[in-house]
């Protein structure tokens, strides 16, 4: 949802209000690539879900969300492992 985006590219995510851009050009440049990451990073969450559902709290949502979950496995490969960026790249190109 467009809520999950918000959230994302703000507090639970990106930070994009720490940028504290001014010039429009720049700004539209970067919610452009924010975009892209964040499908991405989305398409990363779904994944890792289907391998590894999230677990279910006690009233009954997620621990946490799809993105987290895809922005987290991101950093982790990132950092650890690079055989799997491969594949993570791959999940790009099928959309």
């Amino acid at each position: 949802t467009i809520e999950c985006f918000f959230k994302a590219i703000k507090t639970a995510g990106f930070n994009i209000e720490d940028t504290h851009l001014k010039d429009q050009k720049r700004l539209e440049k970067l919610l452009a690539v924010i975009a892209i990451a964040f499908v991405w990073v989305y398409l990363i969450g779904d994944y890792e879900n289907q391998q590894k559902t999230i677990p279910i709290l006690a009233h009954q949502r997620r621990a946490f969300s799809i993105f987290r979950y895809g922005l987290d496995h991101l950093i982790k490969a990132l950092t650890f492992d690079s055989q799997i960026i491969k594949h993570y790249l791959q999940l790009l190109t099928r959309t």
